[in-house]
């Protein structure tokens, strides 16, 4: 998928808010010089955070750092039914929000550490402060930069957070190459894709094909597909009506053995129990 740049306007005051709210989430993978915090207020999809895909939901937070290619892909039912809508809190800050000087004050030690975590970007589940972004728009001045510490410092202090990708993906530059393999990916994946059609693709043979997408990604392309495959079976689990074997279909998958072993691998958990499990709550 390409990854545009994505220029933010110049802000005088050390951060800006913004909330997006909209028929379905901005849906071009893309990446910006700012560090970025987004809080899902309202819709589900999946997410590609450098060469990381998974599924976000109502609640959860993300920490991205800066120049790291991302995009939140809502599910399909928003594209098809714009009145469900789709809702974000979003927080700009630049990497150098504090000077080096302040940071080697020893109580903000622990905020030099986290944005340095934030480069390999962070995601919380279920994130539990959300009275204070709620507010966070609304608050002018002090009050707002406070508000905005006030959240980074529950983040720094969560324990339900995970690294959001295997490998240290940072664009500084777009990557011609990738950026096709990604595009067709996503536009492709719902029907047969051969090895070989993609190595031609990129212009290689199948053998230096998968040493680049290798070194590129840290996984093999294959695993890389599966991947979007079930991320896409997942959202289509929500539907209690859905039958396994069209979800295993749909989502791409050509025989039921291969998809029930490649959903194992991914969640631990079967498709029907995954589906009895999300419908029983």
């Amino acid at each position: 998928m390409k990854a545009h740049y994505f220029k933010i306007d110049q802000f005088e005051v050390p951060f800006r808010v913004q909330v997006d709210e909209l028929p379905y989430f901005y849906n071009k993978y893309h990446y910006h010089p700012q560090n970025q915090l987004t809080y899902i207020e309202k819709g589900t999809g999946t997410y590609l955070i450098g060469n990381k895909i998974g599924r976000f939901a109502e609640g959860d937070m993300f920490v991205l750092g800066s120049h790291l290619p991302h995009v939140f892909m809502s599910d399909d039912k928003y594209f098809t039914d714009q009145q469900l809508g789709v809702r974000s809190v979003n927080v700009f800050f630049t990497p150098d929000f504090f000077s080096d000087k302040i940071l080697f004050i020893e109580e903000l030690s622990a905020f030099k550490d986290f944005i340095s975590l934030t480069k390999a970007g962070l995601q919380f589940n279920s994130f539990s402060k959300k009275e204070i972004l709620s507010d966070l728009p609304q608050k002018e001045g002090f009050s707002r930069i406070v508000c905005f510490l006030e959240i980074i410092e529950s983040l720094i202090a969560s324990k339900n957070k995970a690294l959001a990708i295997d490998v240290l993906y940072k664009m500084e530059e777009p990557n011609p190459k990738m950026e096709k393999l990604y595009l067709f990916t996503f536009e492709n994946f719902k029907s047969k894709i051969s090895l070989s059609e993609v190595a031609d693709l990129a212009g290689y043979s199948e053998n230096a094909f998968c040493k680049f997408f290798k070194k590129n990604t840290g996984q093999t392309y294959v695993n890389f597909l599966n991947e979007v495959r079930i991320s896409h079976a997942l959202s289509l689990l929500q539907d209690p009506l859905k039958s396994i074997t069209d979800v295993a279909y749909e989502s791409g998958f050509q025989n039921m053995s291969n998809f029930n072993r490649q959903f194992f691998k991914k969640t631990n958990i079967n498709p029907k129990t995954y589906q009895l499990k999300l419908h029983s709550l």
